[in-house]
């Protein structure tokens, strides 16, 4: 999924490989963060309405707090702002996470952290 995709008001968020690209920190630590990002990824992937959306992030909370606990350190200060977005969202039962200021710039930080890196062109 493209990061546009994530800027729509239904945001199956997260499409993310659990490659390592560029992390920093300790490689369990990291490993296991692009494992609870896939989580959310698949929790969120088959989400058509903000209100399903928030119900996978609420069945799923365990996981958003050990993105933080896991996040690498060059991300872990967009990590705890995505999850504390979204943990307030859970909390009031506001389901419009993609209006949240902030949130979706977190979320494509998420996303990056974990994805593959993009190999430059050869062709010539």
């Amino acid at each position: 999924m493209s990061a546009k995709r994530l800027l729509v008001p239904v945001v199956p968020l997260l499409a993310a490989a659990s490659l390592l690209a560029g992390c920093s920190g300790n490689a369990a630590n990291v490993s296991q963060f692009c494992r609870d990002v896939n989580t959310l990824t698949a929790a969120t992937a088959g989400t058509k309405t903000p209100a399903e959306q928030l119900a996978a992030f609420k069945a799923n909370r365990s996981t958003l707090h050990d993105l933080v606990s896991h996040a690498p350190s060059a991300v872990s200060a967009k990590v705890q702002q995505f999850v504390t977005i979204t943990e307030a969202h859970i909390a009031s039962n506001d389901p419009n996470l993609a209006a949240a200021p902030g949130w979706t710039t977190a979320a494509l930080a998420v996303t990056d952290s974990c994805a593959p890196p993009t190999k430059p062109s050869t062709a010539g």
